[in-house]
């Protein structure tokens, strides 16, 4: 039973939602069948809820002579018990997304006035509705979407009623559905062209190409901000002199995120990030400063947020840019303060590398060891990245022998862990088999080491190219 459809969903339950099941299942509006309840109950009372991980207690047997109060199992009748357990726990669902949306209660209520052709209560409702929406005053597809969806409410009971075709609000709902239809479509565009940006594949596909230039002859859309939001990403996305258009969305974005909510702030900071990521491994170190400002305005519009907490991957591009402005007294603050908006299980393990990175960036190095020595890494992918900055730390302190047991561990877990990536694999192996070129060679030997340089700039997959690269011509 533990591995069952039933067990499965209820783990996705808090204790609180538990508590609000079990009285759920006591009303007969929602449950006829006494035995559910009395499941559920011994679920509360066994310490099952919420991880239900205990195969002792969750025996089918055991539960059915708890539910049943008969020694002689039958299976069918365990496997009725499992299907109407479900089919509450499926219907508490839908009732508690229900209350939590409004959007919904709206839809649901208009559809059912406007059939029951109950004029009064309709208008009401759409009312009712319009305020709920302007009081949002939210910036998004959804909030498109929503309009659209009041326009056709209205110019369906208003058809219902029989009103005369120049009363009745056609245009509107062709001019709504054209907004979301745009904004749809550009958003799918946009997420197409940056993973092709990413690639270097710069022409954009036909579609987007018709797509830019339908929105480019438009006032009716380009006048919509969020149209002009992804109309500005699509732009330099694709043009060659993007910068303008980069400049330009970064203004706009700023003058609308605070009617956005925080999902839809971190999406459109996101594209800002990478781009600006992107041309700064080109080469074009001035998009430095923008990205940083970036940042910060970012963490004071609360527009960092996935869900409830700041990625770990978007905490550690901070702290690397940051590193690389050399702001160590901003980012001392950042890390200090917003690493408890971190994920819980990658909390610790962000904190302690990110604030290694730093103390290494400052030439601190025992600070920096002794957090990377006293971690115990959940994240797998931190204690790679911990083991490069050992290796690091001891080739900045000429510490050849911890150097070469570190290269060593790093290039034997390469070497045991085959659920990791194979590019992972290949970055590192790639950055052990370097390394121990450039401890073997001399300062003197400047032909080796510009050897060496050029293999760098070469080798495709290669974790620290930067670091190497600043290592080596140290040395020429």
């Amino acid at each position: 039973m533990i591995d069952s459809k039933l067990i499965q969903l209820l783990r996705v339950l808090d204790k609180k939602q538990y508590r609000k099941l079990r009285a759920f299942s006591k009303v007969n509006l929602f449950n006829t069948k006494e035995q559910v309840s009395i499941l559920f109950d011994y679920f509360a009372k066994s310490s099952c809820v919420p991880l239900f991980d205990d195969r002792r207690k969750l025996r089918k047997q055991l539960i059915y002579q708890k539910v049943f109060k008969q020694k002689n199992y039958s299976d069918q009748k365990m496997r009725t018990l499992m299907s109407n357990a479900l089919k509450v726990v499926r219907q508490f669902i839908v009732m508690e997304q229900l209350q939590e949306n409004q959007d919904i209660q709206h839809d649901l209520l208009l559809e059912f006035y406007s059939k029951a052709n109950l004029k009064r209560h309709f208008i009401d409702e759409l009312e009712a509705y319009y305020k709920w929406n302007e009081n949002l005053n939210l910036l998004s597809t959804t909030n498109l979407y929503t309009n659209f969806k009041f326009s056709v409410f209205e110019s369906s009971f208003m058809s219902n009623q029989e009103q005369l075709d120049e009363q009745m609000p056609f245009e509107a709902v062709f001019k709504a559905l054209d907004l979301y239809y745009y904004a749809i479509q550009l958003r799918y565009a946009c997420n197409l062209q940056l993973r092709q940006f990413v690639q270097k594949v710069v022409n954009p596909l036909p579609q987007i190409h018709e797509l830019y230039q339908n929105v480019a002859t438009n006032d009716l859309l380009f006048h919509q901000p969020i149209i002009r939001l992804y109309y500005y990403i699509l732009s330099f996305l694709i043009h060659e002199d993007g910068e303008k258009y980069f400049k330009e969305y970064i203004n706009l974005l700023k003058e609308k995120a605070a009617e956005m909510e925080n999902n839809h702030k971190y999406e459109f900071f996101n594209y800002a990030f990478t781009f600006a990521i992107l041309q700064i491994n080109k080469g074009l170190l001035n998009y430095n400063e923008p990205l940083l400002e970036l940042y910060k305005d970012a963490l004071q519009m609360n527009a960092l947020y996935e869900g409830q907490f700041i990625p770990s991957a978007t905490f550690r591009n901070i702290v690397t840019h940051g590193l690389r402005v050399k702001a160590f007294d901003w980012l001392t603050i950042f890390i200090d303060e917003y690493h408890h908006q971190l994920p819980p299980e990658q909390r610790n393990d962000a904190y302690q590398f990110n604030l290694a990175k730093l103390h290494f960036a400052q030439k601190q190095y025992d600070k920096a060891l002794e957090l990377l020595l006293q971690i115990n890494y959940v994240d797998r992918h931190y204690q790679i990245d911990a083991k490069r900055l050992l290796c690091k730390i001891y080739y900045e302190q000429e510490a050849i022998s911890a150097l070469e047991a570190a290269l060593d561990s790093l290039y034997m877990m390469m070497y045991r862990d085959q659920t990791l990536a194979e590019r992972t694999i290949q970055n590192n192996r790639n950055f052990v088999l370097l390394m121990r070129r450039l401890v073997k060679i001399l300062p003197s030997e400047k032909e080796r080491l510009q050897d060496l340089l050029e293999m760098v700039h070469n080798t495709t997959l290669l974790a620290e190219r930067r670091w190497l690269l600043e290592m080596i011509e140290g040395e020429l």
